[in-house]
């Protein structure tokens, strides 16, 4: 023993006191045991039952520290109310016990009585018993308690530690624990702006850390229903792009054509009526049809005879009179009606002897002569001209087939298109955007269409809207940072190009640096489900194969909402080696359902 500063008056302590009495040894006086410090080596106590090494007194106690940790040590093993009591008491007639107690020692002896045995005995097994043998005299029976050993591996994350306040000498109580330092960490991290990672802890189990990875969806839409939006690829899957094919809705986007070109008056986009034209729009076919407002004047337009002088028609109501003279043997009889007038020439004064024409002369052509009195002259139809005989009347008749035609077609410019002959074709031919198409049928129509690709407004989330200006105006889609894009026939792709490289991040494996990127945990895991409850004292043994002796241990009930156990609580673990553990049930801990084991390194 040695004071706390020796180089000083009664070692640098106060509150001395010379003894008033004699003391063996006498002693002329005494210091403040708070004042003595012991210099030497921890002492230390070994306990025979647990193996464990307790510090009873420590390098540099003071000595009234050190007195009282070396009495409270003795006194919890050796005072009589700390110390387990045993009783033995028979309880059957031919057992006899005989106690004999020395000090706080008693012995039991425990003896046969032969006369009061029975004439058969059964021992069995007991809690944490064994019993061998038939209780024969070649066999005896033989009871042994049941011994457990629990370990940990030194190079695991467990820690183990033994109660010395145990009730014992039968009953030991181990906590296992897992020691938060040794336990690799996992740490999620990224550069890429678009993703973000939500750590959430305590998840799904007090311990546990759920990492949330999300990534910004790109969604195409169109607020015009002439265009239509559809998604072709929705991503989740490698290479991770969501791709939209924005294509224009052919029919939606004629009938707008059609539409607009209904539009009627100063300043709008559309058709116009023009002098002898008429418009019919079918809104709801969507069709255009076209038609002439003129009215088909009954005129003629030039007389000629056979002496080449002819008459032009001045006036729409000129009026062609036919007669005969009636001493030249010829009457001219007027039929028909208002559509079709017919004059009828008829030789009235027959005979050889008449003044008759025997040939027939046309200006330019040869000449047809009759052959004898009764030779025919045959009238052929030419083009648009029809010719009927009527042989009661004996009359014949020359009809014009071209019932409706136009004096003369005008357009918005480039003057007269009068016909120049009776079977003058007029085209119509559709312009820059236009085209035409002919339908014959009972009713003959030519169809206008404006075939420019156009739009009418274009919007989007920010900015302003924007206006075609004109049928051939030009709308550019342009990427944007990170962004770019291309025009392949009908379809506009945009691709993210802000993305160039990916960096793993600590316990993170990138499956490359561009381009589709797979990002995986460096943590294995292994999980059984359904797995029935072993019972109070048996076991599961689990081979998990992930080659690690590093590894975290789950057990709960089955299901989503399934509560969590405990280790050195509700069960206790003993790692075999790498790839296999086995798990115990303490007292039932574990339930009677079915567990759900997840084992992770």
């Amino acid at each position: 023993m040695a004071c706390s500063n020796c180089n000083t008056s009664n070692c640098g302590c106060s509150g001395t006191y010379v003894v008033s009495q004699t003391c063996p040894p006498a002693c002329s006086e005494v210091f403040n045991t708070a004042c003595i410090v012991y210099t030497g080596v921890d002492l230390t106590c070994t306990d025979p039952v647990s193996g464990l090494t307790s510090t009873i007194i420590s390098r540099n106690d003071y000595l009234d520290t050190a007195l009282t940790a070396l009495v409270n040590y003795l006194c919890a093993r050796f005072n009589p109310a700390t110390i387990p009591s045993s009783v033995v008491v028979s309880g059957d007639s031919f057992v006899v016990v005989d106690a004999v107690t020395v000090g706080y020692v008693t012995t039991y002896t425990v003896t046969l009585d032969p006369a009061g045995l029975p004439t058969a005995s059964i021992v069995t097994g007991g809690a944490n018993a064994v019993v061998t043998g038939d209780g024969s005299g070649g066999d005896p029976y033989v009871v042994n308690a049941n011994e457990s050993i629990v370990a940990v591996d030194a190079a695991s994350a467990l820690t183990l530690l033994v109660d010395p306040s145990t009730p014992g000498p039968y009953e030991t109580t181990y906590t296992i624990g897992v020691d938060a330092a040794l336990l690799p960490d996992t740490v999620l991290q990224t550069s890429f702006g678009h993703i973000s990672i939500t750590e959430i802890p305590n998840t799904p189990n007090a311990g546990d850390t759920t990492y949330t990875l999300e990534v910004d969806e790109v969604t195409v839409e169109t607020s015009d229903d002439k265009l239509d939006v559809t998604l072709t690829s929705a991503g989740g899957v490698a290479p991770f792009e969501r791709t939209f094919d924005v294509t224009v809705d052919d029919t939606i986007m004629a009938e707008f054509i059609m539409d607009t070109l209904n539009q009627a008056g100063p300043g709008l986009i559309g058709l116009q009526e023009g002098a002898g034209i008429g418009l019919l729009y079918d809104s709801v076919n969507h069709v255009m049809t076209i038609s002439s407002t003129f009215t088909d004047p009954l005129k003629w337009l030039t007389l000629e005879d056979f002496a080449a002088t002819s008459i032009d028609a001045t006036t729409t109501t000129s009026t062609i009179v036919l007669s005969a003279d009636a001493s030249s043997g010829l009457t001219a009889v007027l039929g028909g009606d208002g559509n079709t007038a017919t004059y009828t020439l008829e030789n009235v004064d027959k005979g050889s002897d008449q003044l008759i024409f025997g040939t027939v002369a046309v200006l330019g052509q040869p000449d047809i002569l009759a052959a004898t009195n009764t030779d025919t002259l045959t009238f052929i139809e030419g083009a648009n001209i029809g010719i009927t005989t009527d042989a009661v009347a004996q009359s014949l008749t020359i009809i014009n087939e071209i019932d409706h035609v136009y004096s003369d077609v005008i357009a918005d410019s480039g003057g007269s298109l009068q016909a120049a002959t009776t079977t003058s074709t007029l085209e119509i031919l559709g312009g820059t955007g236009i085209t035409t198409a002919g339908t014959a049928g009972p009713t003959n129509s030519i169809s206008i269409e404006n075939d420019a690709n156009v739009y009418a407004t274009i919007d989007g989330d920010a900015g302003t809207p924007t206006t075609a200006t004109n049928l051939t105006d030009t709308l550019s889609i342009v990427g944007g940072t990170g962004c770019s894009t291309t025009i392949s026939s009908d379809t506009v792709t945009v691709e993210n190009t802000g993305v160039t490289s990916a960096v793993a991040g600590e316990g993170i494996t990138l499956s490359g640096a561009t381009g589709a990127v797979t990002i995986t945990a460096d943590v294995a895991k292994f999980i059984a489900s359904s797995v029935a409850a072993p019972g109070a004292g048996n076991t599961i043994a689990v081979n998990h194969a992930l080659a690690e002796e590093d590894v975290v241990v789950t057990v709960r009930e089955t299901g989503a909402a399934g509560a969590g156990f405990y280790a050195g609580v509700d069960y206790s673990l003993i790692f075999t080696d790498g790839n296999n553990l086995v798990i115990t049930d303490i007292g039932g801990g574990l339930g009677a359902g079915t567990l759900r084991i997840s084992v992770m390194g």
